[in-house]
């Protein structure tokens, strides 16, 4: 029986045969295997580590975030103390017209110039917000519920702001129309200078409105503050956590490199 003739025909048993024949297809194959496997190993290693790479990005990213949102808590907090304060001088004026400014207290009454002539600057640092939106940051961050927390963080925040422009807008209008006016240049005291002031009509609605501004900004100030403090809670994250110095995400663009 010729046995090359048996296995000539085609089929798994004819090609197992051939390769047992053939050291060269042996030690092809055998590469190619010893190929693959290295494929498979090497994507599978490197799959591994670009997850924990963006997991950890997430989490550097997440604190990063919070950090500039637990800043932005604090300074919001501050200037809603700083408003009733303000409010409070501007209350007392505005309680003694028409009949009783001349019983003003000088150093309240000047106080009250000086509290209206401040624009109340603040900064909004709008950075962290432009990262974040950015698409390596979404990339990054598979947290739906992180993102929503931002969404309304973020919303807050720009509404307040848009609020808080719009009243020093119209305090700084009236500051400067007021002070330089004739009637104000020939004041003597601080209680005809805050008498000018109060007496006008707009002067006055400006305080109603700036004392509802007060009440707004403590209102979301401790809305911002609750909505941290509870989504820290969810994630496991204390003050402390979000300052550690280690904290560093670097995003850099692909690059290839000709050889």
């Amino acid at each position: 029986m010729d046995t090359s003739k048996k296995y000539s025909q085609g089929g798994t048993r004819g090609l197992m045969y051939r390769i047992r024949r053939s050291a060269w297809v042996r030690t092809t194959l055998s590469g190619l295997v010893g190929t693959t496997l290295g494929i498979i190993l090497t994507f599978g290693t490197r799959t591994c580590a670009d997850k924990v790479a963006k997991e950890r990005t997430a989490r550097m990213t997440t604190k990063m975030v919070m950090r500039h949102l637990n800043t932005t808590t604090t300074q919001y907090g501050k200037m809603a103390e700083e408003m009733k304060k303000t409010d409070s001088v501007f209350q007392y004026i505005y309680n003694l017209y028409p009949d009783s400014l001349d019983y003003a207290d000088k150093e309240k009454a000047h106080e009250f110039c000086n509290c209206f002539g401040s624009s109340g600057f603040y900064a909004s640092n709008k950075s962290t917000e432009k990262i974040f939106n950015s698409m390596a940051t979404w990339e990054s961050i598979k947290d739906k519920e992180f993102i929503d927390f931002i969404g309304t963080y973020f919303s807050l925040v720009d509404k307040m702001d848009a609020m808080l422009d719009e009243t020093n807008g119209r305090r700084m209008a009236l500051f400067y129309d007021i002070y330089t006016s004739d009637e104000f240049y020939d004041t003597e005291s601080a209680r005809d200078g805050a008498a000018v002031f109060i007496k006008r009509h707009d002067v006055r609605a400006f305080i109603v409105q700036y004392s509802f501004m007060a009440n707004i900004v403590n209102m979301y100030a401790q809305m911002l503050k609750s909505l941290q403090t509870e989504y820290m809670k969810k994630v496991d994250l204390t003050v402390d956590d979000l300052y550690e110095v280690s904290d560093t995400v670097v995003y850099k663009a692909n690059e290839s490199v000709a050889m």
